[in-house]
């Protein structure tokens, strides 16, 4: 949290024998030796005075903690109004002082365990003067042992609220332990530790400290020091000082009365604080009891620095040892003397403090009024400039000094100003006055406050463009870039410079801005390129940039956009190209071998000249142009190097698409690209094939003497526009009799191409098919279409061939019995013989057709011709060879060869009828 800055005296009076002794010896550089000394003359100013001896405490700003009490209150008795909330002390233990009996304590803890007690004194007194606090304080048990665990005295800055203690126990109620902080503002912790834990760091106590206490054991019997925190962090280790068992014992134990205890446990303690930014710290203690046999145990010089003002507290506790702990006879004094009347500025410590303050914060302040005399001030009055100019505080009397009235505080606030920020700093300048016994009184202070600048830079960016008539640019043409930058911050700026994106150097009128001030910049011209043309415009980003006062936060650069537009000369290309089927045939769908011939044109359709013309086509190979330079609505034709021939693919593509692109540049070597696409459309990719098939009956003479074999042979036709690939024929039967396997001479048949196949084995006929007179066979011929083109349907055709029938030998007749001879007739008369009739003209046979055309699959019926014709009747080949179907209409002469020779082959073989002939 900020801290104000404290301005005190810059000399400093030690008043005490013993402290200047020992800095005269150069002894106050680190822990004193344990030196006597006596009480020099009281130089200070009183600032506080409580005894502790009543039945209350008038002071509202003293409040008790845990078991703190006052020995002297009676019970049931109802405490003054706007007193201490310190009240009466329960009955306790036998050593404790008797309660209700004044003089009294205050006491923190009675001789019990565990209990925790403490008190603090919510009230600011001025620290520039110094301070020394001096106390009685009794430590005792009604018994022998160990003694615990001590009292603590806690100061901390004066700027905070003083409502609670750090940590009990171990910790004295000033240090963090495991479970609680440390006091909140905490500046310095003095232990009078009897039992000896306050020296080490244990139970959380150091954490964050650079350095560790030294001191891992307990060091009973002892003082110690320990120095700024805040929360769970800090309270660090300073300086521990053990003291001789046999001369210096903080504690008493031991029998005889409580007057007695009391009288033995009384130690008289003084702590000064030297009037120093970082001061010395001097710990005094008077085992006599007096407050004339001062001992020097402890010094120590702060390495921070002190605050404005002062709080004050003590605290003490037990565990499982216990001590009686009481404090008594509390003095607060100035080591060098104040005026009447003293004024105090400091910031107030609340916990909604911001970590800096700027522009707009509001920073609390408290203005501590004291009277350091020994009578009353009246018609007191504080005023403060920065809050108006009216009295901010007015208190009609404040109280003798010491008193429980003799100091108010006055809380006021103050918004930083711009001109504060801009400073640096903010310098809050507070004046009291009063009227004093001897007439008026006045007193100020001051508090110097660090305020943190926020700069800011705002750049606002113009461009006119140098172009030609109309506003139209080429490249070469310049862009003039102004800019205006002012500074919105609240600190000076010097240095200033803007970086522009665009690569210019910027130039500024001036370099350094006061808050709310500008200057004009100008960037170097920007000449344009073909690609800011081809854009239409450039961006310019300019970033201010400036250094900052050491007081202000870092500038973090804003950049500024302008989107500057461009009416550009374009530059821009244009491809029509068209495709000139040129065919056979008059269709408009092309066909495989057909050709597609390309013409191409480009036009120039920018602003830009162009040169350095190349057509590429992806059908036609690289084009030749007519020109090759085109200035503003040019155009050329360009002819392809090839034509393309219709291929099977272009046909399984659904068309020849072709794509043309045309490739320029711009003077200034910019390329311009266009292309343009064409698709000539192609007949459908098919796939199917036809089947034909021929039989051919061979038989021995006479004919139906012997066995009967018919041979197949096949002829398959590709019908479609693809080709087509594993051509096969199969499934060849007669009736339900498998016959074989069919082997075709080639199996990949372009359009319009076919190949023979032939059975390879014959189909011996059955005696069932020779009463029949025929057989009738079917086979089913199959392609592969080309991938992206749909299947290729399965064909089935059949025939039918007649067979002869089967001979029967007629049985013989019996020989007739003889008639009886007739009796002779007559001889008859001779008639004439007939003339003999002319023999007819034999009828010419019909003509066989195919039993399947092509292109179909379907069975026509026996003998190839319609259903319900009659079969195909065989026609007699050399060797009895019977030839039916195609072979007899101008089927294959390869097919029929081959059915042929496989007859011949096989002639006069015998096998068992209705079988195929396995030596085929």
């Amino acid at each position: 949290m900020p801290r104000t800055i404290a301005r005190r005296a810059a000399g400093a009076v030690i008043t005490t024998v013993s402290v200047a002794a020992l800095a005269l010896t150069g002894a106050l550089a680190g822990p004193a030796a344990v030196a006597a000394g006596t009480t020099g003359e009281r130089a200070g100013s009183l600032l506080l005075q409580e005894s502790f001896d009543g039945g209350s405490v008038a002071d509202p700003r003293v409040r008790a903690l845990g078991a703190a009490c006052l020995t002297g209150a009676r019970a049931l008795l109802p405490l003054p109004p706007g007193a201490s909330d310190l009240g009466a002390c329960p009955p306790g233990s036998s050593g404790a002082p008797v309660p209700g009996v004044t003089p009294g304590y205050l006491q923190l803890t009675d001789d019990l365990t565990d209990q925790a007690g403490g008190v603090v004194l919510d009230r600011a007194v001025p620290a520039e003067a110094g301070l020394v606090v001096e106390y009685d304080q009794f430590m005792y048990r009604a018994r022998s042992g160990q003694g615990a665990d001590g009292i603590g005295l806690v100061l901390v800055d004066g700027a905070h609220e003083l409502r609670t203690l750090g940590a009990f126990g171990g910790s004295l109620g000033y240090a963090q332990d495991d479970a609680e902080p440390g006091v909140a503002g905490a500046y310095l912790g003095l232990g009078f530790d009897v039992y000896g834990n306050f020296a080490r760091d244990a139970t959380g106590r150091g954490a964050g400290c650079a350095a560790a206490s030294p001191h891992t054991g307990l060091v009973p019997n002892s003082v110690t020091l320990r120095g700024p925190g805040d929360g769970r962090t800090g309270y660090c280790w300073l300086a521990t000082q053990r003291l001789d068992r046999r001369e210096q014992m903080l504690d008493w134990s031991g029998g005889g009365t409580p007057a007695q205890l009391l009288a033995g446990a009384q130690r008289n303690v003084r702590v000064t604080i030297s009037p120093e930014v970082r001061p010395l710290v001097t710990v005094e203690i008077d085992f006599s009891g007096d407050r004339t046999a001062y001992r020097t145990v402890l010094q120590h010089r702060l390495a921070e620095d002190a605050p404005a003002t002062w709080k004050l507290g003590f605290a003490a506790a037990t565990g499982a040892e216990r001590n009686v702990q009481l404090v008594r006879d509390v003095e607060v004094r100035t080591v060098e003397p104040l005026s009447p009347l003293n004024l105090v500025v400091q910031v107030a410590q609340t916990d909604d403090l911001p970590d800096a303050f700027r522009t707009g914060s509001t920073i609390p302040f408290d203005l501590v009024v004291t009277n350091t005399d020994a009578e009353p001030l009246t018609d007191v009055q504080v005023h403060d400039p920065l809050v108006g100019p009216d009295a901010v505080c007015a208190v009609p009397e404040l109280g003798p000094a010491g008193s429980a009235t003799s100091s108010v505080t006055c809380r006021v606030e103050v918004v930083v100003a711009a001109e504060h920020a801009r400073a640096g700093e903010l310098l809050n300048a507070a004046r009291a006055t009063a009227l004093s016994a001897d007439g008026p009184v006045a007193a100020a202070d001051d508090a110097l406050v660090a305020i943190t600048g926020s700069p800011a830079l705002e750049i606002t960016t113009s461009a006119v463009v140098d172009g030609g008539p109309g506003g139209v640019v080429t490249a070469g043409d310049v862009v003039v870039l102004t800019y205006e930058v002012r500074n919105a911050g609240d600190v000076d700026l010097t240095d200033l410079r803007v970086r522009e994106e665009l690569g210019v150097a910027v130039t500024c009128d001036a370099t350094a801005l006061a808050p709310g001030e500008a200057t004009d910049c100008a960037a170097e011209p920007y000449v344009l390129r073909d690609a800011d043309v081809l854009a239409a415009g450039i961006t310019s980003v300019a970033t201010p940039s400036a250094i900052v006062p050491a007081h202000a936060d870092p500038l973090v650069p804003v950049p500024g956009t302008r989107d500057v537009p461009l009416v550009a000369a374009a530059a821009g290309l244009a491809v029509i190209q068209e495709a000139v089927l040129v065919a056979e045939h008059d269709d408009d769908l092309a066909g495989v071998g057909d050709v597609v011939r390309y013409a191409v044109t480009v036009e120039n359709t920018g602003d830009l000249p162009l040169a350095g013309l190349a057509v590429a086509h992806d059908r036609a190979g690289a084009a030749t142009c007519a020109a090759t330079d085109l200035g503003p609505g040019a155009s050329t034709t360009c002819t392809g190097d090839a034509d393309h021939v219709v291929t099977e693919d272009d046909l399984v593509a659904g068309g020849v698409a072709a794509v043309a692109r045309a490739t320029a540049r711009t003077t200034g070597g910019t390329p311009v690209e266009a292309e343009h696409a064409v698709t000539t459309p192609t007949r459908a990719a098919v796939a199917e094939i036809a089947l034909a098939v021929t039989a051919v009956v061979e038989a021995d003479d006479p004919p139906g003497a012997s066995d009967v074999r018919v041979r197949y042979a096949f002829e398959v036709t590709s019908t479609g526009t693809v080709t087509v690939h594993d051509v096969a024929v199969d499934d060849l039967r007669v009736g339900d009799v498998p016959v074989g396997d069919v082997v075709c001479e080639r199996t990949t048949l372009a359009p319009g191409e076919a190949t023979g196949c032939v059975a390879g084995e014959p189909y011996l006929v059955s005696e069932a098919d020779r009463e029949a007179g025929q057989v009738h066979a079917t086979a089913t011929a199959h392609a592969r279409a080309p991938e992206g083109v749909p299947a290729v349907p399965s064909v089935t055709a059949g025939t039918t061939a007649v067979v002869p029938g089967v001979v029967v030998e007629p049985e013989p007749e019996p020989d007739p019995e003889p008639d009886p001879e007739p009796d002779p007739e007559p001889d008859p008369e001779p008639e004439p013989e007939p003339e003999p009739e002319p023999e007819p003209s034999p009828e010419p046979a019909p003509e066989p057709q195919p039993t399947t055309p092509p292109g179909q699959g379907a069975d026509t019926g026996p003998g190839g011709a319609a259903p319900g014709a009659d079969p195909v009747v065989p026609a007699t080949a050399p060797g009895g060879l019977a030839v039916t179907g195609p072979a007899l209409a101008g089927a294959s002469l390869l097919a029929t060869g081959l059915v042929v020779a496989g007859v011949l082959a096989l002639r006069g073989r015998q096998s068992r009828p209705g079988s195929i002939d396995p030596s085929t």
